[in-house]
């Protein structure tokens, strides 16, 4: 009895197969892409309390931690120095994690997406503060991070889209490759970092939540301190392919900013380092989801106000006594609010030693007058340039 033989998929087989995985991610980027009507991905349904709760265990528990399996599954399958080497069992594999992808981010948005008129037991934002872990500012927050993590992953799909096709023998090359082995491992790195701060985000407190924010306003002043530090030395930046036309700054300008940066860095790490120092027995706060998100928001701000700093004394000469005098007062009013709230909601949650040098209440008292005093000086300053630009 002769055996059969399994003959080799041809060419022209195997192309086809990779042009029909390589439209199924197109598919799954297009279906989930969060830039349109995000509302089409809610099933509508109305929601009481307890399905409410169990879609958020089921979501750090199963559902997310599965989609960040799947992502570093079909990762190692899609690996760069093997695209060429895409043969039928590989591409099987790639079609059955396309479909779980689909099952798990169509379940994962079902919830995320839910609007706030399907809730049958929701508070209004402005005095939800006794509803704990049902403040409307977690839907948000919810919400928010999907819509992130989501244009993320597209991005993946429409690079393993490109990766599968340019694998064809029948391609034509119109453009060069600009997928490499490290921008896919970063793609990647950068969705499944995304995902577990999600998992973080859902299990965390009130407290957790917004630190997770302040860390993230760190990074960024840190930036922005780097670059202000570098205008001291032009030569650090004169080949950066900056936009517009960099000017000079006046050094002491420069100077006088740095004190205004550090003091805000060093605002919220001394909040973060003292949570961590003392541990806290309450995991919610009795403030208004409005009340929440204006202390996150207040940080960005700040954040945001910071950059703009370098921005204008970078490229905006001639402009520094109105611009920076309004940028320094803005940040200054936005660590008013934080500080207020902090004080009345956050402070009495974190054990305080009244006679101890670590004393918290004490420490912003010092904090807030060494920040007041380096805004004063600061203003002094830009007033002195503008009125000596004026001048010329």
């Amino acid at each position: 009895m002769v055996k059969s033989k399994v003959g080799r998929p041809s060419s022209e087989s195997l192309n086809r197969k990779k042009e029909l995985i390589s439209q199924g991610f197109l598919n799954l980027n297009t279906k989930y892409d969060t830039n349109s009507n995000w509302d089409r991905f809610s099933s509508g349904d109305r929601l009481d309390q307890a399905s409410w709760e169990a879609g958020i265990i089921n979501l750090q528990a199963s559902l997310l931690p599965s989609l960040r399996d799947q992502i570093t599954c079909i990762s190692r399958v899609m690996d760069l120095p093997g695209s060429r080497k895409y043969k039928g069992s590989k591409l099987g594999e790639i079609s059955k994690l396309q479909s779980a992808l689909d099952q798990t981010l169509s379940q994962f948005l079902s919830l995320s997406a839910v609007r706030d008129g399907q809730f049958l037991f929701m508070t209004a934002e402005t005095e939800d503060r006794h509803s704990k872990h049902l403040k409307c500012f977690r839907v948000r927050g919810l919400k928010s991070k999907a819509i992130e993590t989501t244009r993320s992953i597209c991005l993946l799909f429409r690079d393993y889209s490109d990766l599968i096709n340019r694998s064809r023998s029948d391609y034509v090359r119109l453009t060069p490759q600009f997928i490499t082995g490290s921008t896919l491992s970063n793609s990647t790195a950068e969705v499944l970092d995304s995902i577990t701060r999600i998992i973080k985000w859902l299990k965390g407190n009130e407290l957790d939540n917004i630190q997770m924010d302040w860390e993230h306003h760190i990074a960024n002043i840190d930036r922005s301190l780097g670059r202000v530090t570098r205008l001291l030395d032009p030569a650090n930046y004169a080949n950066e392919p900056d936009p517009g036309s960099p000017l000079e700054p006046p050094v002491e300008l420069v100077r006088l900013t740095i004190p205004i940066i550090k003091l805000s860095r060093l605002f919220f790490r001394k909040l973060i380092e003292s949570r961590k120092n003392r541990t806290t027995t309450q995991f919610f706060t009795t403030m208004s989801s409005q009340q929440i998100e204006a202390l996150i928001q207040e940080g960005a701000h700040i954040s945001d106000g910071i950059g703009d700093i370098w921005q204008t004394l970078r490229y905006e000469r001639g402009y520094y006594e109105e611009r920076l005098d309004g940028l320094l007062m803005g940040v200054l009013h936005q660590f008013d609010t934080v500080m207020r709230l902090i004080i009345l909601y956050i402070l009495p949650l974190i054990p305080q030693d009244p006679s101890s040098e670590q004393n918290l209440m004490a420490w912003l008292v010092d904090w807030n007058n060494l920040f007041l005093d380096a805004n004063k000086r600061c203003i002094r300053a830009y007033e002195t340039y503008g009125e000596m630009l004026r001048g010329y």
